[in-house]
This record gives C-alpha cells, structure tokens and sequence, in this order.
C-alpha cells in the first residue's frame, strides 16, 4: 500500500504563549503532487513582490512581506489555499496544550524527560491521532512525517522521534516510515500546516471562528479535522507510554529527586 505524508507546521512555542500547538495535513502521493503544483503556480507571480512563502498570519494582517498586497488580494490567497486543501488532503489533524497545564503537570510529576518541551509533547500526541485515522480506516501503510524545520526544540523532537522508530511497537502503531524537518519555502504542504494550525489556535484563543475557519470546514465537501486538545491525563499518558518504550529527550530536566535541572543547549 503507497505510503503517506503527514506535514507538520507549530504555532505558540514561544516563551509562556498561552496555547502551543503542531498540526497539518495528510496527503497520498497524488494529494501531494497536485497541491505542490498548483499552490507553486498560485505563489509563483508573487516572488516578484517579495513573498517566498504564505505565511497565515503576517498574511492575516497585512505585515512584511505581505504589505505589498492590499486586502483584498491577502482574501483571496486565503482562499485559494482553502479551496486547494478541500481539494488534496485526505485529512487535518492537530494537537495543543495550555501553558499551564503543561506547567502545573511537570511541577506536580517532574515527567518532562520523557514528554520533552511543549512543542515535543504536541509533535509527538499529533503521532496519535494519525494512528486513530489509520486504525478507523484500516489503513496499513507507512506515514512519512515532515515537519517545518527552525524550532529551537527540534532537535530534542528529532531524538525522540528516532526513539518511535527503534521501538518496532511504536513504528507499527504510527506506521513509521520516516521523518525529517524542512523549511515552508521548499516544502510547500507545509505552507497549508501553517494555515491549519493558526486558525486552530486563534479560534481557541478568541473563542471565536473566524470566516476562514468556516470555509475551511464547511459542508459538503469538507476533509475530516482531528483535534485533541491535551489535559493533565493525557500529558501524563504520553509520558508514561514513551517511559514504558524509552523514548526518552535529549535534554536534561528537572526529575523528581530535584538534582537535575532544566537547561537548554
């Protein structure tokens, strides 16, 4: 069976940001091609006014290099990669934890070691809810997942991810065919992450959806969003199943006997 690819963008790693989230889309390799062809032809003419790649939100609000675009020509190309995402992905899926419940876990279980940082611990649940497509689809192929490369923690995710794949439990379970990051400009599905999980955190932050949230979604003719939204029990959850198979950060934290604490390199 023809493998996957699962594109991976975050939002709200940095500092205490009140929402972190990784997510994106899935598509097979015909899914794959057409968006890559047709989304290069839409962001083609725009090189020659400075725009590389889409970017949702400096898009959203017209800042560099965006300003070269009054209103209405920034509508349209959220709409024309809403409309181009209906059309070739197979599926959405996110994952997003609160700053504090993230917090108030790792101060009470001293677990981040084996859940990494907040961005690792999303990139890492995100696995979970490709598992829940495969499994209700019975799909038994490989998922290569890619991720939008410049995270200050990626290479604690990319430990950690090597662990998934050592562990001939967890790569059945996530179909693990391989992994890698690279940047939004050569990439460009990323470019559709980008937009997925910006409007997800902007509709949890302002609790509001927003009329790209709405087209994204709406019927007939949508693609089906996983979204998990991580609790204490959860957190707790990963970190006892990547405990249970050794996958383990990179990094030193802060343990439960106190003599080891957070750093970062």
């Amino acid at each position: 069976m023809a493998a996957l690819t699962a594109f991976c963008d975050e939002t709200g790693t940095h500092g205490c940001a009140p929402l972190t989230c990784v997510g994106g889309y899935v598509f097979d390799e015909d899914g794959q091609k057409a968006f890559t062809e047709k989304w290069a032809e839409v962001m083609e003419p725009l090189r020659r006014r400075g725009i590389r790649y889409f970017h949702a939100a400096p898009c959203n609000a017209g800042d560099e290099p965006f300003s070269n675009l009054n209103f209405a020509e920034r509508q349209a190309l959220f709409g024309d990669l809403i409309s181009l995402v209906r059309d070739t992905a197979k599926f959405g899926m996110a994952a997003g934890i609160e700053d504090h419940i993230f917090k108030e876990v790792m101060e009470r279980n001293k677990v981040q070691e084996f859940t990494g940082s907040k961005y690792t611990a999303c990139a890492l649940r995100s696995l979970s809810s490709l598992q829940q497509w495969a499994d209700e689809q019975g799909f038994d192929g490989k998922i290569l997942y890619r991720f939008e490369s410049g995270n200050e923690h990626q290479g604690e995710a990319d430990c950690m991810m090597r662990c998934i794949a050592d562990s001939p439990d967890l790569s059945k379970r996530f179909r693990y065919e391989g992994h890698s990051f690279e940047p939004k400009y050569s990439l460009l599905p990323l470019q559709a992450a980008d937009l997925w999980v910006w409007l997800w955190q902007r509709a949890f932050s302002d609790e509001n959806w927003s009329a790209y949230l709405r087209s994204l979604l709406r019927k007939p003719g949508h693609i089906p969003h996983y979204v998990h939204h991580m609790t204490d029990l959860s957190l707790n959850m990963l970190a006892l199943v990547n405990m249970t198979y050794g996958v383990k950060s990179n990094r030193e934290y802060e343990r439960q006997n106190g003599k080891v604490r957070t750093y970062r390199f």
